[in-house]
């Protein structure tokens, strides 16, 4: 697994803006816009209908359920090192789940397994603590704005818990 500073030094992304998709309603404006103009980070289960350059999940669930178009749709895969669980904060270390979510250990073997410490979750190491309050949004854009990125776009990061 990689930190998530060592990722964002040694990973070379182009000189554009990052675009954060979600599932929310104007995600079906997808069509209307160049989406190659950007780097694209996808909130949870995004990836199953889109191919990123960073899927983002927060909750071990998701994985579950996103397993088979994560490894296909996606090149990096950026999770908590202690991800939610029944969306709760997590207890149990993302590497625990190996065994039963083998595409955990597929990516981490490939190098595409990306992790930082959650807030509310037992720091590892002296990676940056991400807060989040009551999206994986949050988080995700959090993390782009620790990295240093300037430009953040957002499709499908609306409607809350009603889409």
């Amino acid at each position: 697994m990689i930190e998530l500073t060592d990722w964002f030094t040694a990973a070379r992304f182009p000189d554009k803006p990052w675009l954060v998709v979600g599932k929310g309603p104007t995600f079906e404006r997808r069509g209307d816009f160049e989406l190659g103009q950007f780097n694209v980070l996808s909130l949870n289960h995004v990836v199953t209908r889109l191919s990123v350059d960073v899927a983002h999940m927060i909750d071990i669930e998701v994985v579950r359920d996103c397993a088979g178009d994560v490894a296909n749709n996606a090149r990096w895969l950026l999770m908590p090192r202690y991800p939610n669980a029944d969306s709760k904060p997590g207890e149990v270390r993302l590497e625990q789940y190996f065994d039963e979510l083998p595409v955990l250990r597929e990516l981490d073997e490939q190098g595409r397994l990306v992790w930082y410490n959650l807030a509310r979750t037992p720091p590892v190491g002296g990676s940056p603590l991400i807060g989040v309050k009551y999206f994986s949004s949050e988080a995700a854009i959090a993390v782009l704005a620790r990295l240093g990125v300037k430009q953040i776009r957002s499709l499908g990061v609306d409607g809350g818990r009603t889409y």
